[in-house]
């Protein structure tokens, strides 16, 4: 009985050790430093000590595979842009045998088996597809950690930022010192211009009373009408004597 050989890891697994052995040690410096002031000076830099030349050497050995794990992600990505490349190439031609069945060239029996051809093989190379575009996010993610090694220290941290380190607040200018005239000038033109009162409108009874009067008068009222010419008059001998 013929048993199926197991894949090989995309990462492989001494590198992975390595990595986890690193992420420990970045993790027990974190907590080192949250404890730094509850012991002695002399103790935590030892414990610090012991733990940063461990951390380095796990780089060391991890840096030693960083050729080999570039290399492995530029094969995956060429895989994956073949296989990208493919199912394309495939979908076109399951298109192909759609148009040509539409306008009648294939039956309908043959059509159906081309259709199930081309489903099948596209299944697969969807099915290889995601897998490969997993173990490419991993191997990019792996060859990343590795291209920064050296570069921090897992679980360092730089301290809280203090006052010291802030930019200084910009103060408000100070007022500019004018002369009197210059404020009396600035405040004589802040003054609003009042409009001129317009001209007092007749009192509305004495307008009313000359309105119903002159209403009251007919075309064939002679006697009003010689009422109202001697008034007229009379207002104007009074003007008259008003101007001399």
């Amino acid at each position: 009985m013929n048993q199926k050989t197991r894949p090989e890891p995309v990462i492989p697994k001494e590198i992975v050790r390595l990595l986890d052995r690193r992420a420990t040690l970045g993790g027990w410096l974190a907590k080192l430093n949250e404890l730094r002031g509850t012991v002695r000076p002399e103790v935590y830099e030892k414990v610090r000590g012991d733990y940063e030349e461990r951390l380095r050497a796990q780089e060391t050995e991890l840096a030693a595979h960083r050729s080999d794990m570039e290399a492995a992600l530029a094969e995956r990505r060429a895989r994956v842009l073949q296989l990208e490349a493919d199912r394309d190439e495939r979908a076109a031609e399951l298109e192909e045998a759609e148009l040509r069945f539409a306008v009648g060239e294939f039956k309908e029996g043959e059509y159906e088996k081309r259709k199930e051809q081309h489903d099948h093989t596209l299944a697969q190379l969807d099915a290889e597809l995601e897998a490969d575009r997993a173990a490419l996010a991993k191997l990019d993610e792996v060859v990343g950690v590795l291209s920064r090694l050296g570069e921090e220290t897992p679980g360092a941290e730089t301290g809280p930022l203090t006052t010291e380190a802030l930019p200084p607040v910009a103060e408000p200018p100070p007022p500019v010192d004018q002369e009197p005239d210059a404020v009396e000038s600035a405040e004589a033109e802040a003054v609003e211009v009042l409009p001129e009162k317009a001209p007092a409108v007749a009192d509305d009874a004495d307008y009313l009373d000359d309105l119903e009067f002159l209403e009251s008068l007919s075309l064939d009222d002679a006697t009003g009408f010689d009422r109202m010419s001697a008034l007229l008059d009379a207002e104007a001998e009074k003007e008259g004597n008003a101007e001399a």
